[in-house]
């Protein structure tokens, strides 16, 4: 949970039932999307305040990555850090000793209905050397899903779907629009990308 006025995340451990609950650990900051649990590990993005003084118009956000252990209740923060400005960064899942992170940031642009068009990017970084390796393409489609659950399988799977009004059709009462869909391969390094095809349904299972 994500508690106090300037941010703090706190990890619990309980029986299912809720009893013997017990506090494992605390980092400063806010938790971001996305926790990825492996053995007696936990991985955890925390975000605090950026911009000068901290003041509450800014819109930029530090992100930390961070590890904690179940078992011995400690945790600590990892040598990674991201600034965003008006935009956001996930944590996706875990492979070996890489984890596979999401950032998006607003353009200043906006669609035809005026919605903000966002640029992301994905990738996998290597928990031991630091180094980022690219997934999928610089995309701006304003929607997307993605399948993060085969991560651990090597597998990172995601769906862009372009609500844009102008890009969809409607044919018996229901919406279709155009998607693309992209699967990474975190171990050999390769993508495939399947043709643009018009999708009504929205789920991605891998």
């Amino acid at each position: 949970e994500s508690t106090g006025e300037a941010g703090e995340t706190i990890f619990y451990r309980q029986n299912l039932d809720g009893s013997d609950r017990k506090q494992l650990f605390s980092q400063e900051g806010y938790l971001a999307p996305g926790v990825v649990y492996d053995g007696n590990e936990v991985y955890y993005l925390t975000s605090v305040a950026g911009g000068e003084d901290n003041q509450e118009a800014s819109m930029e956000l530090e992100y930390s990555l961070n590890c904690g252990n179940l078992i011995d209740g400690k945790s600590e923060q990892l040598p990674y850090r991201w600034t965003v400005d008006a935009g956001d960064v996930s944590l996706s899942g875990k492979y070996r000793r890489q984890v596979v992170l999401r950032c998006f940031v607003q353009t200043g642009e906006t669609e035809s209905d005026g919605w903000p068009v966002t640029d992301e990017t994905i990738f996998a970084l290597n928990l031991d050397s630091g180094e980022r390796s690219g997934l999928g393409e610089g995309l701006t489609l304003r929607s997307d899903m993605f399948e993060s659950d085969a991560v651990m399988d090597r597998i990172f799977a995601e769906q862009y779907l372009d609500t844009d009004p102008d890009s969809g059709k409607v044919r018996n009462g229901i919406s279709y629009y155009p998607s693309s869909i992209i699967i990474e391969s975190l171990e050999g390094t390769c993508a495939y990308r399947l043709s643009e095809q018009v999708w009504n349904i929205w789920d991605l299972t891998v």
